[in-house]
């Protein structure tokens, strides 16, 4: 290849790589932001303020909260919750103190027989409220592992619902490994709700759905009302369409001197239609896209070129309704892309692409529109 076409197409990938790493590298600095929110204070008032959000992927154990004139930083051990209320978003925190059991060496082979596990002391952080109920209480918090665990209130104790996973090895094995599955929370559950004859034969998946639907079931068994069951945060899907253009450029060997040049260069209108799938929780804002895209050739041509993308991507927090987006993918099965633009509300958004093919590459501009919620 040619020191000029080298030049150009690292111009163009410069262009886009810069479109792409940049949101990234800015995504720590304004991905939190104060929202409207409220805390609980010891003598059970609730203010309201201002809750310095994260997207906290760990459980967080301190917040900081404003209210008019006054910003400070609040512990498990000064509120007795808090919770987030916005458009978008709704969700309340209540602090738990308990011990915590983790893989000791959660990348490693365990031996057979040899306890995986190591409890640290007593530790405090703010857990995610499923289920408030007059007899019991479900709560889900994240692990520095990144792990998920939930945890049963009953009677102003608290009890970690244990299931873990991990791999351990026989001594004369060969070296071949196995799963080990501990799932302590049936029989947990068993034992903490068998005041309720009625949930003797029930059981749940260690998943959120699944064990508030127990917990529920569970507090429905008496005449107490539940108080709050949080709703579960589920993936979302859009449909998208879209309209735009894409500039391909071919790389053609010259047979007499032997040095690669461009070929053909064309412009031609590109038209997409696809799903998107947005995850829920702290990855809310990213999203899986899978587009069919037609191209026509309207110069010479009469013909179509057709492609599948799967692209992963995101957009990153901002104060107002412009995001900053940034995306990665394959299309036709082997060629890689990668990509930014901008968005408005997540529903209509400018792409901009730069793909690398074998012998050719491609710069596109389609502007989308995303349609549900």
């Amino acid at each position: 290849m040619s020191e000029k076409i080298q030049k150009q197409l690292s111009g163009y990938g410069l262009l886009i790589l810069l479109f792409s790493i940049v949101p990234q590298l800015c995504q720590a600095q304004i991905k939190a932001e104060f929202v409207s929110g409220y805390y609980i204070t010891l003598s059970k008032d609730t203010i309201k303020a201002d809750i310095y959000f994260e997207d906290w992927v760990i459980s967080p154990s301190q917040i900081k909260v404003k209210t008019p004139g006054e910003q400070k930083t609040l512990t498990t051990d000064d509120v007795l919750g808090f919770g987030i209320k916005t458009k978008t978003l709704k969700v309340d925190f209540t602090p738990v103190r308990m011990g915590i059991k983790y893989i000791q060496y959660p990348d490693e082979v365990v031996d057979f027989g040899k306890s995986p596990y190591s409890e640290i002391g007593e530790t405090s952080f703010f857990a995610k409220n499923l289920i408030i109920g007059e007899h019991g209480s479900l709560f889900r918090m994240v692990d520095k592992f990144e792990k998920e665990r939930f945890i049963f209130g009953k009677n102003g104790f608290n009890t970690e619902l244990e299931y873990f996973t991990y791999l351990t090895q026989k001594k004369g094995s060969g070296g071949q490994t196995f799963q080990f599955v501990y799932d302590n929370y049936k029989s947990q559950l068993e034992s903490l709700c068998s005041d309720a004859p009625k949930m003797k034969n029930k059981t749940a998946k260690y998943n959120e759905q699944s064990l508030k639907d127990y917990i529920l079931e569970y507090n429905r068994c008496f005449l107490g009302n539940v108080v709050e069951v949080q709703k579960t945060e589920k993936s979302t899907l859009n449909f998208i369409a879209g309209l735009g253009y894409e500039k391909t450029f071919e790389y053609l060997s010259n047979t007499g001197s032997g040095i690669l040049k461009f070929g053909h260069t064309n412009y031609l209108p590109r038209i997409e239609f696809g799903v998107r799938i947005n995850f829920p929780y702290n990855f809310r804002n990213n999203y899986v896209e899978i587009d069919y895209n037609v191209m026509v050739l309207v110069i010479k041509e009469k013909s179509a070129v057709r492609g599948i993308n799967l692209t992963y991507g995101g957009f990153l927090k901002s104060k107002n309704n412009i995001q900053l987006g940034y995306a990665t993918g394959i299309t036709e099965g082997k060629n890689i892309f990668i990509g930014s633009g901008l968005a408005y509300k997540k529903k209509i958004i400018l792409d901009i692409k730069y793909g690398v093919y074998p012998i050719k590459g491609t710069l596109s501009g389609v502007l989308k529109y995303a349609i549900g919620k």
